[in-house]
């Protein structure tokens, strides 16, 4: 069987997709099939409105957003890891088909927002030079996209493409068919924590060393489990302006880097009031021998004093830097179906709200 959406309007798309909000609003009711038919449904009709060339009106777009983050929480999203993957994957390219919908017919220099309980996705349009010169007036990069929500720093993101990222994409003359002139569309999304699948693929790491690592500053109800994820899954990407696909980004190198800023969910200590800032301690010896307790924020640690080794057979003063817990950079590696750190570093100056990926 088979079926067509007839007429196609900005409205009639919304009360489609307000029929389905209705399907998908008590997530506990929705068994498997019933979430797999309306995700394949949410993609229908986002589909037919770019193939149709109407758009996708504000109410629309709310509508996505809710039906997106209900469907997060069903049974098709605590199913096995891989149909969970890969359900999470058609639920990507639907948020990509409502991107489309939504910059349909736009101008260089236009945005929209989406948003939902666990969703959060803006979408620009801008010519590439625009890009290019925007990056280049001061320093390694400038912003080209941000997502921002009021009152809720963690689903705030920001991505800037370096100016190297940017001209390996868009080289000056252009290659491929891409010059300055072309026009890109931006999109940046955040995924909640949640039921996000993305999150769940760490539920092996449980008890590992990074998984306890990842936990150290957590009162200790909750410092067992799997490694902890500090900010909301986050997804950018590039397309050619009213493509569905995203643009392969390739090349990307330490001196081609795209940054990206994500709010923390959870906070991290970056400060932990040290006498010389950040998380050194500076104490006395002044016993030969004797053991100095130090005041840590992950715990108390002590320090054995020695004369002949550090203060030249006197007593001394000594600085000691705490352990902590530092932020990491991950990637979803799609051919691995997991995690990734290689090649993605922290940038230096972190906070404990938010952190920079490079």
């Amino acid at each position: 069987a088979t079926y067509a959406i007839t007429p196609v309007t900005q409205a009639d798309m919304a009360s489609l997709l307000n029929n389905l909000l209705g399907v998908v609003d008590t997530p506990d009711e929705v068994d498997e099939s019933t979430a797999e038919g309306s995700l394949n449904f949410l993609q229908t009709v986002l589909q037919t409105s770019v193939d149709s060339e109407v758009g996708l009106s504000s109410t629309g777009a709310s509508y996505v957003g809710e039906v997106v983050s209900f469907l997060f929480q069903t049974s098709l999203y605590n199913a096995s890891e891989a149909g969970s993957l890969r359900s999470a994957a058609n639920l990507t390219r639907a948020l990509d088909l409502a991107s489309a919908a939504q910059l349909f017919g736009s101008f260089d220099g236009v945005g929209y927002a989406l948003t939902g309980p666990g969703v959060s996705l803006y979408s620009y349009r801008s010519e590439a030079g625009a890009l290019l010169t925007s990056n280049r007036g001061g320093g390694a990069a400038g912003p080209v996209i941000s997502l921002a929500s009021t009152g809720d720093a963690t689903t705030s993101a920001v991505a800037n493409f370096s100016v190297a990222a940017l001209e390996a994409l868009v080289p000056s003359g252009g290659v491929g068919g891409l010059t300055e002139s072309t026009l890109l569309d931006a999109r940046i999304a955040t995924l909640g924590k949640g039921n996000n699948p993305y999150a769940r693929a760490l539920k092996g790491s449980a008890g590992s060393a990074a998984a306890q690592s990842s936990r150290a500053d957590q009162p200790p109800a909750a410092q067992a489990g799997q490694t902890l994820l500090r900010s909301k899954i986050t997804v950018v990407e590039l397309a050619l302006a009213g493509a569905v696909e995203p643009l392969a980004i390739q090349g990307l190198s330490p001196d081609a880097p795209v940054f990206i800023t994500l709010g923390a969910t959870v906070p991290f200590n970056a400060t932990a009031g040290g006498d010389k800032g950040g998380f050194v301690r500076t104490r006395p010896c002044s016993a030969d021998g004797s053991s100095v307790t130090v005041d840590c924020p992950l715990g108390d640690v002590s320090y054995t004093c020695d004369f002949a080794a550090h203060g030249g057979g006197k007593p001394y003063t000594f600085d000691m830097t705490c352990p902590r817990v530092v932020p990491t950079c991950l990637f979803w590696d799609p051919s691995a179906d997991g995690f990734s750190s290689e090649g993605c570093q922290v940038v230096e100056g972190y906070t404990a709200g938010s952190v920079t990926c490079a």
